[in-house]
Order: structure tokens, then sequence, then C-alpha cells
């Protein structure tokens, strides 16, 4: 899946696998967050790297045509 660049600066993202997370309420062993290489922007944690990559991808109409 093909990520698009970062709604905030333009810059370009990469997936990464976040081992053993501990959050308030939940241990994972294994977790994924998109995050831009320039301004760190970042998702939430998700179960799966493609959960990552929609949440990533998921933008308003009027946001995209900012980019």
């Amino acid at each position: 899946m093909e990520l698009k660049p970062c709604p905030f600066c333009g810059g370009e993202a990469e997936p990464i696998d976040e081992k053993e997370v501990y959050t308030d309420t939940a241990y994972a062993s294994e977790l994924w967050i998109i995050e831009c290489k320039i301004c760190q922007a970042s998702t939430s944690f998700q179960l799966t790297k493609e959960d990552a990559i929609n949440s990533w991808n998921h933008r308003t109409e009027e946001n995209n045509e900012n980019l």
C-alpha cells in the first residue's frame, strides 16, 4: 500500500513496528504507527500495518487539496 505525504509538512512517511508497547489500558507485543520522517507527525497505535496505513491515508477532501 502506498503512503500519502504528510498532511502537515508534505514529507515522506514510514511504517514503524513498535515492539512491546505499554499504554495506560493495555499491553501489546506488537503495534504499528506511521510517522513522518520530517516533522514526526504520526498515527495512533494500530494492530496491523495495513490499519496504520489506512489511518494515515484517511483524509478529508479539504486536507487533500492543500498538499
